[in-house]
C-alpha cells in the first residue's frame, strides 16, 4: 500500500481499523484492537450469513428433500437431516443411541440437540424452525471467529475483515455442521497464542469431536511452536495435548462403549464410502474407472501423511518463520486436496487461516469464486444423475472440480517460502 494510498484510508476509517483490514503493522504496534474499530466488522460478519439464509429461499418454500434442491443449488445436508433423519426426537434419542446420523459425535449430538427444540409441527415447518436455529448458532459462532481472529496474538499478518466478509461462509455455513468445530479451532489457536495449553488442548478435543481437522491445527500448532522455542514451548504443549487427548476420551470412549453403531457411524462411514463429490480421485470413475472404496481411503490417508510431511518441512525452510496459521494453512489445504470427499462445507475450514495466514485479497476472492462455480456446477452434476438430459455432463464438472482444486492449492502456495516470497509477507 502506497503511503498516500495509506494515508487516504487512516481518513476515512477509524481509528486502529487499518489492521483489521489487512493494512502493515509496525514492529511496535499494540497487540489489542480498540472496540470502536472492531464493532463494525463484528456485524459485517453477519452479511454471509445473511446471504446464506437469502440463499434457501426455494428450499424454504419447497423443503431440502428429493432432487429439487440440486436444481435450486440451495441443497444441505444439515438441513435434509432433520426430517431424513428425525432430529425432531431430541439429544435423549441420539444419546440413546436410535438416530442412525452419519455425524461425529458433537456434530450429531449438537443437531440433535437443536432438532429437539423444533416445535412438534409438519416435516418442512420443522426444517424451517431448524433453519432459524442453526442461523442464530451460527451468527454466535461467526462473530466469535471474527472476534478470535482480530484479538489473535503471534499472527502478525491477520485480516479480520477477510474473515468476516468472506464469500465462502455465504456457500458454506448453512450446508453443514462444520460452522461450530471452526469456531472450536480458532479458539484453540487463540489459546495457544496466549500459552494456555489446557484450554487450548480443551478448544482443540472438542472441535475434534466434531471433526478431525482440529488435529492438524493441533499438530501445527506443536510444530511451528519446537521450531520458534521448543524448551520454553514444551511444557505448554504437553498440557495442551493432554487436555486434547483428556477431552477426547470423556466426550467419545463412553459413548462408544455403550453405542459403538452411534458413535462409530461417521468414522465407519469414511472408511467405506467410495469417493465422493469434490475428491480428486471422483474423476477417474466420472471417465469409467471407477475406484474402489478401499483405495480411496488409502490415497486420502496417504494424502494426511503428505500434509503433515509438508508441514514439518516448513520447518526447515524457513525455520522459526512459519506461525500455526500459515502451517495450518498449509496442512488443511493439503488433506482438503487429497481427501475422498470435500463438500462445499470443508471450505470453512480454510477461512480463519486465510485470514490469519497473510494471503491477499485478490487469492481469497479467486478461491471464493471457484469454490462458488464448483458448487453450482456439483449441484447441477448431481442432479444429471438421475436426469441426464438436464443435468451438467461429467467432462464439464471435472473442469469445475479442477478449478476448486487448484485454487484451494494457490492459498498453500502463497505461504509457502519461495525465494524470500510466502512466508513472511504482509499482504497486500
Amino acid at each position: 500500500m502506497s503511503r498516500g494510498l495509506r494515508a487516504r484510508v487512516h481518513f476515512v476509517l477509524p481509528a486502529g481499523l487499518d489492521p483489521l483490514l489487512g493494512g502493515p503493522r509496525g514492529r511496535r504496534a499494540a497487540e489489542r484492537i480498540p472496540a470502536r474499530a472492531l464493532t463494525p466488522v463484528l456485524v459485517a460478519a453477519l452479511v454471509p450469513l445473511a446471504v446464506a439464509v437469502l440463499r434457501q429461499a426455494h428450499c424454504l418454500d419447497s423443503g431440502w428433500q428429493g432432487r429439487g434442491p440440486l436444481w435450486r443449488v440451495c441443497s444441505s445436508d444439515l438441513l435434509a437431516s432433520f426430517a431424513g433423519d428425525g432430529l425432531g426426537r431430541g439429544l435423549t434419542a441420539y444419546l440413546a443411541g436410535d438416530l442412525p446420523l452419519r455425524q461425529s459425535v458433537g456434530s450429531g449430538a449438537l443437531m440433535a440437540f437443536l432438532g429437539g427444540l423444533v416445535p412438534p409441527g409438519s416435516p418442512l415447518a420443522g426444517s424451517r424452525a431448524f433453519l432459524i436455529l442453526w442461523a442464530l448458532l451460527a451468527a454466535g459462532c461467526l462473530l466469535a471467529g471474527v472476534w478470535l481472529v482480530a484479538t489473535m496474538r503471534g499472527e502478525p499478518h491477520r485480516n479480520a475483515a477477510l474473515a468476516a466478509l468472506s464469500p465462502v461462509v455465504a456457500l458454506a455455513v448453512l450446508t453443514g455442521p462444520d460452522v461450530v468445530g471452526v469456531t472450536l479451532a480458532s479458539a484453540g489457536l487463540w489459546a495457544w497464542s496466549r500459552r494456555r495449553g489446557v484450554l487450548a488442548g480443551l478448544a482443540f478435543g472438542l472441535g475434534t469431536l466434531t471433526s478431525s481437522y482440529p488435529l492438524l491445527l493441533a499438530f501445527s500448532v506443536t510444530v511451528a511452536a519446537l521450531a520458534a522455542d521448543g524448551s520454553v514451548a514444551r511444557p505448554a504443549l504437553l498440557r495442551l495435548w493432554a487436555a486434547l487427548a483428556g477431552t477426547l476420551a470423556v466426550g467419545l470412549i463412553p459413548f462408544a462403549l455403550a453405542h459403538p453403531d452411534t458413535a462409530l457411524a461417521a468414522y465407519r462411514a469414511w472408511w467405506s464410502a467410495p469417493p465422493g463429490v469434490g475428491s480428486p480421485w471422483l474423476m477417474p470413475s466420472m471417465a469409467g474407472v471407477a475406484i474402489p472404496a478401499a483405495a480411496g481411503t488409502l490415497l486420502a490417508v496417504l494424502g494426511w501423511a503428505l500434509a503433515l510431511g509438508l508441514g514439518t518441512s516448513l520447518t526447515r525452510l524457513a525455520p522459526g518463520a512459519s506461525t500455526p496459521a500459515q502451517m495450518g494453512l498449509v496442512v488443511v489445504a493439503v488433506v482438503l486436496v487429497t481427501g475422498k470427499a470435500v463438500p462445499v462445507s470443508a471450505s470453512l475450514w480454510l477461512v480463519p487461516l486465510v485470514a490469519l495466514a497473510g494471503v491477499r485479497w485478490r487469492d481469497a476472492l479467486l478461491w471464493a469464486a471457484a469454490e462458488g462455480a464448483h458448487l453450482v456446477a456439483a449441484s447441477y452434476y448431481l442432479g444429471g444423475l438421475e436426469v441426464p438430459d438436464k443435468g451438467l455432463p461429467a467432462p464439464i464438472y471435472t473442469v469445475f472440480l479442477i478449478l476448486r482444486l487448484v485454487a484451494i492449492g494457490n492459498l498453500a502456495w502463497q505461504v509457502w517460502p519461495r525465494g524470500g516470497r510466502g512466508l513472511g509477507r504482509m499482504p497486500s
